[in-house]
């Protein structure tokens, strides 16, 4: 791992079988998820447009580096729609690494803080996989960090479906890359004040 990943203690690690991306709602309202698959058990974390983009910029650059075969089925990569009123866990920062000699990409993933630098109550308690676990099950902590590990092969089948997600969506500013604002009668973005 990288300095910056390695200088942060995680609260759990995850290795899940099957990464993916979803969305609920209308376009322009949508609420973006992370999910994580392991066996019987599905972990969603609440992110921002802005971190499928991101995800998806950084995986197709290293899946074009890298000859990407996978043979995960189309109908197993499709996220399992969450109660979006329930995802109390919401991404903050994202770092990434990609660990080329195990073929794995490393994230760290902390949770959003609020203003006054503390976490909210609600956002206490996460369900989560813990790939040591010799049950591995499911279990309930206060998690800040997460350290999550996919294969190259999991990124280019993650892409499938978060450009079918973005090409959904409003349009992207070719300035700052936030979604456009839809009026009746354009598009704008609001750096073009």
């Amino acid at each position: 791992m990288s300095d910056d990943i390695e200088s942060i203690e995680p609260d759990y690690t995850i290795k899940p079988e099957i990464f993916t991306v979803g969305a609920e709602g209308e376009k322009g309202q949508r609420v973006f998820f992370f999910q994580c698959k392991a066996g019987e058990q599905t972990l969603s974390l609440k992110c921002e447009k802005s971190h499928v983009v991101a995800l998806f910029n950084i995986f197709t650059i290293i899946t074009e580096n890298n000859s990407v075969e996978y043979d995960i089925a189309p109908d197993e990569l499709e996220p399992e729609p969450p109660d979006v009123e329930s995802l109390s866990w919401v991404l903050g920062n994202l770092k990434i690494n990609f660990a080329e000699k195990y073929n794995d990409i490393e994230m760290l993933l902390t949770r959003v803080v609020s203003d006054e630098g503390e976490n909210p109550d609600w956002v206490a308690k996460l369900k989560t996989y813990h790939d040591e676990e010799i049950n591995k099950e499911f279990i309930e902590e206060e998690v800040e960090t997460i350290h999550l590990i996919v294969s190259v092969e999991q990124a280019g089948a993650f892409l499938k479906v978060a450009e079918r997600l973005l090409e959904e969506g409003r349009p992207l500013c070719k300035f700052c890359a936030a979604p456009l604002n839809n009026t009746p009668e354009s598009d704008f973005c609001h750096c073009w004040n």
